[in-house]
């Protein structure tokens, strides 16, 4: 929703207009009330022609303004604040620059994990999972649509799980699971019910 605040000074005038983008729901009683307080001298007539008519351009204008936003560029849109301001997730703050931070974060993943053996199953399903997913972060610009063929959660999110799978590489390098064990296991360990 959105609602355009104009200020016009004359001789004699001077009008405060709300308009509700596509839809005229503050003509009446705004207008009345505005030129009653501030216009006495100006006719009724005068007054609703000026406010119709301003009214009008404006709202061709910001259609004309939205479309080409839209169409146009994301950061534009972004700097008139058409794009989502919060997460709605307690402490999981909007990125701005979520292809980037992924670019970024998946580059890091696959180099950490060249550092376990190609047989491991952590790499083999880890490295399938990066490569779907930063294959899709290369090929699709619209975050939204990314946030649907990745299909976790909200770009934020999926963020945050790039960042925690990056500290596990880590990790996994370091502890090497894929050895095998120093000792043989005790008989019936994996055995349940004993």
């Amino acid at each position: 929703m959105l609602s355009l605040f104009l200020c016009t000074s004359g001789p004699s005038v001077l009008f405060v207009y709300f308009c509700q983008f596509g839809k005229g729901r503050h003509f009446g009683k705004l207008k009345d009330y505005v030129f009653s307080k501030h216009c006495p001298t100006t006719s009724p007539k005068t007054n609703n022609s000026i406010i119709d008519s301003t009214c009008q351009r404006l709202t061709r204008e910001t259609n004309d303004l939205l479309v080409s936003l839209h169409n146009q560029n994301p950061l534009r849109a972004a700097m008139a604040g058409l794009l989502k301001k919060t997460t709605g997730l307690v402490g999981l703050a909007v990125s701005q620059n979520p292809h980037e931070r992924l670019r970024i974060l998946y580059t890091k993943l696959l180099g950490s994990l060249q550092a376990i053996p190609q047989d491991a199953a952590y790499r083999k399903y880890t490295e399938q999972i990066v490569n779907e997913r930063f294959h899709h972060v290369k090929t699709e610009p619209d975050v939204e649509k990314l946030e649907q063929k990745i299909n976790c959660g909200q770009i934020e999110e999926v963020i945050a799980q790039a960042e925690h799978e990056l500290a596990l590489s880590r990790k996994m390098a370091e502890w090497k699971p894929w050895e095998p064990l120093i000792e043989e296991p005790p008989p019936n360990q994996w055995k349940w019910p004993i």
